[in-house]
């Protein structure tokens, strides 16, 4: 498990990159003290730091190349990159009304938004949890599919109250398009991927400058973790596909 922090008005494409990177020297770091000859062909006396993240680097290189090549065989939606060059709220609406979006598609749009526009990314996470003081919860809380918890490391709360603040926990990520005055937000909440909002569906919102509001206002709205935006688009969406 890798938490990503907050970034900004970053080539989307070599964060990703950074980020396979990281998550490859993470594996290998709790793996070479069990396999230490996994490192011996990228050693070459320059001692193992450097030798993981030589070898993290080819890892990544590869995995990011080939996730890459899986997007580039993908299909936008028909009229989804036309939204960058709309200036009406109500034109984009008609647009994304008609359209739905996986992670990969999104991943793409936003990779062909950089490439081609010259849109810069950012990204941000707010949670909440309500009653309980986050730094009490065990380093690791997991609810599996039939509904059991499960937890690693440490805390003094009882089963009941890790469940409930797993439960009621408000998370919030927004993925912003930048182009001098032009943004665009996709964002969504834990309960807006689960499907437990309106219309019982899975899925995201979008708002963009078109909506007549500051980027910084809408920004302190979701890291607020309780917003009230003016009605967005509610884009069906799939994770992972």
């Amino acid at each position: 498990m890798l938490e990503i922090e907050d970034f900004e008005y970053v080539n989307p494409m070599e964060k990703e990159f950074e980020t396979r990177c990281l998550m490859e020297l993470w594996q290998i770091k709790n793996t070479v003290a069990l396999k230490p000859e996994l490192i011996e062909p990228y050693n070459k006396d320059i001692g193992v730091e450097k030798a993981m993240a030589r070898l993290a680097f080819k890892r990544g290189y590869k995995e990011f190349n080939s996730e890459l090549a899986k997007l580039n065989t993908l299909r936008l939606p028909e009229g989804l990159m036309g939204i960058l060059n709309l200036k009406k709220k109500k034109a984009q609406e008609k647009v994304l009304s008609k359209i739905s979006l996986s992670t990969s598609l999104l991943t793409l749009f936003v990779y062909k938004a950089f490439e081609d526009h010259g849109f810069t990314y950012s990204m941000y996470t707010a949670s909440a949890f309500p009653n309980v003081d986050i730094r009490e919860m065990p380093p690791v809380a997991y609810v599996n599919e039939e509904g059991g918890l499960e937890t690693t490391g440490n805390s003094n709360l009882t089963e009941g109250q890790i469940r409930g603040a797993i439960e009621q926990r408000q998370t919030t990520i927004a993925k912003f398009l930048d182009k001098g005055n032009q943004w665009h937000c996709f964002f969504y909440t834990y309960k807006s991927l689960g499907g437990k909002e309106t219309r019982g569906v899975a899925h995201i919102h979008y708002i963009s400058h078109a909506w007549g509001l500051k980027r910084e206002e809408v920004l302190q709205q979701i890291k607020n973790g309780k917003y009230n935006l003016p009605r967005t688009p509610h884009i069906p969406y799939e994770r992972y596909l």
